[in-house]
Order: C-alpha cells, then structure tokens, then sequence
C-alpha cells in the first residue's frame, strides 16, 4: 500500500514506534543538554538558604522563634531577624527591608487580634 500525501498515511508509513523513538531521543538530548549548563552553578539550598544564616550573631532565627510555640510571633520574629537579607532581583536592599517589617507587622496584627478575640470570648465566664 502506498503513502497519500495526507499526513496521517505518512505517519503510519514512517511508523509510529519510530515516531516515539526519535521523539524520545529529542527529549533525552534537551534534558541532557540543559543538566549539562546547571552542572556548571553551584548547588543552592532550597530548605536552608544561606540568608537564614545571615545575621550577624550567627544564630538562625528559628532556634529563636522555635521557643514561643506560636506561629505568628514565631513569623514576627523571622521577618524581624532576617529583614532585608533576602533581596529579590529588582528590589534594593532598603526596599526587601521595608517588605519584611510589613509582613512581621502583618503578623503581628493578626495574633493581636487573636488575643482580643480569646479575651471578648472569654468575658463573662468564670475562670
């Protein structure tokens, strides 16, 4: 049986499993080819990067936040600690501050208005 100038006659003529075939040898050399430009940048810490380690005492910050068993005084305390050593490509300095204090301050109202709530709730009952 001859081929048609339809693509999908060509397609079976060619063959489907060759079709998969160099299908997957161009996937392989794309993925070869970009793993072979990272081997080349040093190896990030996504878990622990090294602005968690910044501060000048040395001491992380969640050996600190870790002994209030509270989320957001923990978080006050981690944009505080940290404020302004991450700096996002097209921020300055001053401006990655400015961002951390508002989320430390963001946390703050928040547990702030936690305790007004536990405080009016508990109004009225004997403790």
């Amino acid at each position: 049986m001859g081929c048609s100038g339809r693509s999908t006659d060509r397609l079976r003529c060619v063959g489907e499993d060759d079709i998969r075939l160099r299908c997957m040898n161009v996937r392989d050399t794309i993925v070869t080819t970009a793993l072979e430009g990272l081997s080349d940048m040093p190896a990030k810490d996504t878990i622990n990067p090294d602005h968690y380690r910044q501060h000048p005492s040395g001491v992380e910050c969640c050996d600190i936040a870790d002994g209030f068993n509270d989320y957001c005084i923990g978080n006050v305390i981690k944009y505080i600690w940290r404020g302004g050593l991450k700096v996002a490509s097209g921020k300055t300095g001053a401006q990655s501050k400015l961002q951390d204090y508002k989320k430390a301050q963001w946390y703050l109202t928040r547990r702030i208005a936690q305790l007004e709530k536990e405080l009016a709730d508990s109004d009225g009952k004997d403790n």
